[in-house]
Order: C-alpha cells, then structure tokens, then sequence
C-alpha cells in the first residue's frame, strides 16, 4: 500500500491512527471492507471514463478534460444532472471516496512520515470529491518538506504563456521535474503555437 492509492481512505477511515510500525497497514486492513479498490487492490493507475458518461464529462467537466480521475469526481459531484445510463455505470466502479494525489505519493509508504504529514495538515477533510486534493496542493511545500522531496525535486517554471493551459489541463499536477511540461506536451497538438514552440 502507498499513500498515492490510500490516501483517501487513510484519511476517512484511519485518522486516529498514528502512522508507524505497520499500525496504518493494520488498520487499513482491518477496515479493508471500507476501502475502495483503488486501496485494497494496491492499485497504481486510476479507473478510465466509463464510455456511456463520456458525452456527459465533455458537457459537464470540460475543465477536467483529459484527466478521467477528475472527471469522475467531477460527474458524481453533478449527479442530479448526469445521465441515467452513465449513473449506472458510476456506481459500478469501485473508487468512489479516492482521490488522485502526487505521483510522488506513490513512493511513499502507507506508515511513513509522509503520512503522518497528510494527516497533520489534511486529516480534517472530507474525501471523495476533491477537497483532500486541494488541501494536498494548498499544503504542498510542507507536505513537501515533511515527506523528504525537496532535495530530489527539481524546480520547474512554467512560462507565462502557457499558465493558462496550466491551469485548464493540467491543474493536477503538482510542479516539479518537468511533469507540467510533461503534462502539456500530451495536448500539445491542440494547443496554440506559443505553448507548442515554449514546450519543444
């Protein structure tokens, strides 16, 4: 287990526990019938879109275009508007509750600093539709700090030309060794020729 695929659920069922000597891995397996499958199953890649709510993500969660971890967030925030047959579909897949977190969660431990970090700084969340994310990045230099990645982060500037895009494609990722520019060049094709020229 990692804190990229517990988080979420760390946060909502295991936030009394003092992460260390296997006791957050206790817990979480204690109250695995709790879990989402994103924790249980160790998971390291998000659910996709499901294809019958595809038309309602391009009309509803244009913001999230591109990313079907927010999209999903996204559509179960709008319930009352999303479609019968995608609804059907939602509540099939089995994250409900998870939240997509720092790729460099992944490399860190369920019962590690970095989780006692989350806890101190965004245990009072409620999961599942996207605040502990934002707490993450409202948090990020101390989460940064405490987890031990200052050192190995290497500084990124996104140029003022493409803050914009930044900001509507790929506002999920935290900056940092290239991953917004390696964000942005998956659309680069759709994106004006500043961006592109900026990014190649």
């Amino acid at each position: 287990h990692t804190l990229w695929n517990c988080g979420a659920d760390i946060v909502m069922h295991c936030g009394d526990v003092k992460p260390g000597s296997e006791r957050m891995t206790d817990c979480l397996y204690t109250k695995r019938r709790l879990m989402t499958s994103m924790c249980t199953g160790r998971r390291t890649t998000p659910d996709h879109t499901p294809p019958a709510c595809k038309p309602d993500a391009a009309e509803l969660c244009k913001e999230d275009a591109g990313d079907s971890s927010l999209q999903l967030i996204c559509l179960r925030k709008l319930k009352d508007s999303v479609s019968e047959k995608c609804w059907e579909k939602l509540a099939k897949v089995g994250t409900h509750g998870w939240e997509v977190l720092p790729n460099t969660f992944k490399q860190m431990g369920v019962d590690s600093n970095c989780t006692v970090s989350l806890l101190k700084h965004c245990g009072y969340v409620n999961p599942g539709m996207g605040a502990l994310r934002q707490c993450v990045f409202k948090k990020w230099e101390k989460l940064q700090h405490d987890c031990g990645l200052e050192s190995k982060e290497a500084a990124e500037v996104v140029v003022p030309q493409c803050h914009a895009d930044h900001g509507k494609l790929c506002k999920h990722v935290v900056e940092g060794d290239k991953r917004v520019h390696t964000c942005l060049r998956q659309f680069q094709d759709g994106q004006r020729n500043a961006d592109g020229q900026t990014l190649s």
